[in-house]
């Protein structure tokens, strides 16, 4: 069984606990992630099939920088959340490293402009939006 990491935020020393330790003890109710019974604030890293998250809550909600890690260690995606919506850049890689898609959240929806490069680095789509609606496209 892979280890899963735990980190308590709001205490003070910020010490690593099995996620096993402490799974029966999260639960989610409408979004909400709650430890014991109370909205989770701190940090969870899981190790996912093909992939390793690692999640920020404050409030029970995502919150701040959320991560995903292909397996060899190397960024997949990162995504800015703000009380429990994408909220910001999105960026996405290639194992490789280069980019493959640049996107921009408002409280959930697409805003502004979304990119996406093949492997190689050529730009194969552009597209605009204005809250959450398509309004421009560029293949």
């Amino acid at each position: 069984m892979s280890k899963k990491v735990f980190y308590f935020v709001n205490s003070n020393n910020k010490m690593p606990v099995a996620f096993a330790e402490i799974m029966n003890h999260l639960s989610e109710d409408n979004e909400l992630l709650n430890y014991n019974n109370v909205p989770y604030t701190g940090i969870i890293s899981k190790n996912l099939v093909g992939a390793v998250s690692e999640n920020q809550y404050l409030n029970g909600r995502k919150h701040g920088i959320q991560k995903l890690y292909f397996p060899c260690g190397q960024l997949k995606e990162a995504v800015m959340y703000t009380n429990g919506l994408a909220n910001g850049r999105f960026i996405s890689y290639y194992e490789d490293g280069s980019k493959r898609m640049n996107a921009t959240y408002s409280f959930g929806e697409f805003d502004v402009l979304l990119e996406v490069w093949s492997q190689c680095g050529r730009l194969r789509e552009r597209k605009t939006y204005y809250h959450g609606k398509l309004i421009a496209c560029r293949a």
